[in-house]
């Protein structure tokens, strides 16, 4: 099972703020699990896929660009 790590771990891991990160997995731009208690999960797997398309300055591109 892969690891989970909560919206403050995942934003610290890819250099985003935690409010910019929880837009993204509102938008669905980020896959995670929103729990009951309004809480997001988000996979290390999920982390390493948006950071392998992290542009140099950490902008996120979709995989169109």
């Amino acid at each position: 099972m892969d690891e989970l790590l909560t919206v403050k771990e995942a934003a610290r891991a890819l250099g985003y703020h935690p409010n910019h990160l929880r837009r993204l997995l509102r938008r669905g731009v980020v896959r995670g699990h929103k729990l009951p208690s309004r809480r997001w999960l988000i996979t290390h797997r999920e982390v390493q896929r948006v950071k392998d398309r992290q542009s140099e300055r950490g902008r996120y591109l979709p995989t169109a660009w």
